[in-house]
């Protein structure tokens, strides 16, 4: 739990990079149609640790990422995650999680996204934000937080 649960509102959005990673928006799909199940953050933490695994010198065509069929990774997932699985794939498939990623994207454009990751605090969009460590970066959340309880 987060020391700033109570004071800010986190908001994930999905912004697949495909043009560097082809199969980004099939995996949003399959974080998207785990969440109809209430799993989008397990889904979404199993995703990146096999991304991290890639990255780290694993082959990309024995992970999702490099894959042909990425969806026989997500299913595996699924399952592993004890999801309904054939929910999971009606899910991965509909339009309603299609339409939910696309959204995301456009919101992601209209705001000039074009990294991931990318924060965005109070409107504006944080540049070179620590991302790995974690203190500098409650430091700036802070910061944002006295500046509006400091002018009321």
């Amino acid at each position: 739990v987060s020391p700033f649960s109570n004071k800010i509102y986190f908001q994930f959005r999905n912004f697949p990079l495909t043009s560097i990673h082809p199969n980004a928006f099939a995996g949003a799909r399959a974080a998207e149609a785990a969440a109809q199940q209430g799993n989008f953050w397990q889904m979404h933490d199993l995703l990146y640790e096999q991304n991290l695994a890639y990255y780290n010198g694993g082959e990309p065509s024995n992970t999702w990422i490099g894959s042909t069929s990425p969806l026989s990774y997500f299913v595996s997932d699924a399952q592993q995650l004890g999801l309904n699985v054939a929910q999971f794939k009606t899910d991965y498939a509909s339009d309603k999680v299609n339409n939910l990623v696309n959204a995301d994207m456009a919101a992601g454009n209209k705001l000039g996204v074009n990294a991931t990751p990318t924060f965005i605090l109070d409107g504006k969009q944080l540049n070179n934000p620590p991302y790995t460590n974690e203190a500098a970066f409650a430091k700036i959340i802070q910061a944002e937080i006295n500046k509006k309880t400091n002018t009321k």
